[in-house]
């Protein structure tokens, strides 16, 4: 779809793709790449409709200025991991047997839906 326009090799421009429906290929398979996917929502209720729609689960992100809201909506996510006002942090300075590493744990398991 979008690789036949690229000249040569693998690159793929930085892009967002809006205007998308919930059952659009696009929409519903994982993107790897510099890819966005952008769908708007009316309500918290949508937003947890669209975000739970997918039979993958792995990882989510929500983003608010509003923490009570932000949580309110992680617990709604069925997802294996889900972050807050960031996504997919990465710990690799910690040594893995360290306590500090099991405390960041710790605090990233409160977003955790299972």
């Amino acid at each position: 779809m979008f690789f036949s326009t690229v000249p040569q090799g693998y690159y793929l421009a930085p892009t967002v793709i809006t205007n998308v429906e919930p059952h659009m290929t696009i929409w519903k398979e994982e993107v790897f790449g510099p890819v966005l996917v952008v769908k708007t929502f009316a309500t918290e209720d949508q937003a947890l409709a669209l975000a739970n729609d997918s039979c993958f689960g792995l990882a989510a992100s929500v983003l608010s200025k509003d923490e009570v809201r932000a949580q309110r909506m992680v617990r709604g996510i069925k997802a294996g991991i889900a972050w807050v006002n960031c996504s997919q942090p990465c710990f690799c300075q910690v040594e893995i047997n360290s306590g500090v590493y099991v405390h960041m744990y710790m605090y990233m398991y409160m977003y955790v839906h299972i």
